[in-house]
């Protein structure tokens, strides 16, 4: 019994993840070419951050969108770590799309100098915005990844523990 509990501790051990990778972005884009390299591009004040296991889900009122975004609210993914958007302030984000929902990319040049757009898009056309309900945003979005680890984890254990027990009453 002890050599088996011993076994498995060295198992577990062993067969959780052990790499670990450093956010290595590269120079950002100048905005000319960072408009074609994401699927949106909007001015918009973060009205609203919260946070689940490993990332922010921002709500964000859209002032401005030269690019993808056609609602004046919307729910967007940061990441928890390296994500750097402030509350009430406004930014230039840069924006893709993941299904359907939209992801604040950790190497996107957004930033806190929305004059850079009058600059650069002056002659983007504007999308006209719709109106939303908040309640009718999106902020849910799946799982996070830490809970569906969590649960493999779990599931991997019952296999185990099973096993273990179907060996031991086959040996009484």
């Amino acid at each position: 019994m002890r050599k088996l509990t011993i076994a498995i501790l060295l198992l577990a051990l062993f067969s959780l993840p052990v790499q670990s990778f450093a956010l290595s972005c590269e120079e950002p884009p100048p905005p000319d070419i960072a408009y074609e390299e994401y699927d949106a591009v909007i001015i918009g004040t973060v009205d609203d951050i919260r946070e689940r296991s490993d990332e922010k889900i921002l709500t964000i009122q859209v002032e401005k969108s030269f690019k993808g975004v056609n609602k004046k609210i919307i729910a967007v993914e940061e990441d928890l770590t390296w994500g750097e958007s402030q509350l009430n302030a406004e930014h230039l984000f840069y924006l893709n799309k993941e299904g359907e929902e939209w992801v604040h990319p950790l190497c996107s040049p957004t930033t806190l100098n929305t004059g850079i757009a009058d600059e650069f898009y002056a002659d983007k056309e504007e999308i006209v915005l719709e109106d939303v309900a908040l309640e009718d945003v999106n902020t849910a979005g799946s799982w996070p990844k830490g809970v569906i680890f969590l649960i493999a984890v779990a599931v991997f254990f019952a296999i185990i523990a099973a096993v273990f027990l179907i060996v031991r009453r086959r040996k009484n």
